[in-house]
């Protein structure tokens, strides 16, 4: 079994991700929990409570509700990687 974990966030279209990496969790972390789920024979591995509730509440949601919520942050997110790319050209 092999585990890759990237030390550094590989910037996409020359993007500046510096703003947003409070919100990440550190690399080291990401390994120890996963090595820790691991250990505990869990298939999946969310790390951080914020997460984990996150997809608690996903699960819990009507699936019309679920994929409606996905379409609009989907289209959001679009929207801004679009924007970056027409700023670099």
């Amino acid at each position: 079994m092999a585990v890759i974990a990237a030390t550094r966030p590989l910037p996409r279209l020359g993007a500046d991700f510096t703003k947003n990496q409070a919100k990440w969790l550190k690399p080291d972390e990401v390994v120890e929990k996963s090595f820790r789920s691991l250990d505990e024979a869990q298939v999946v591995c969310i790390p951080g409570f914020k997460r984990r509730l996150i997809v608690k509440f996903a699960d819990a949601l009507p699936r019309l509700i679920y994929y409606r919520l996905m379409k609009a942050i989907s289209l959001r997110t679009k929207k801004f990687w679009d924007e970056i790319e027409k700023a670099l050209i």
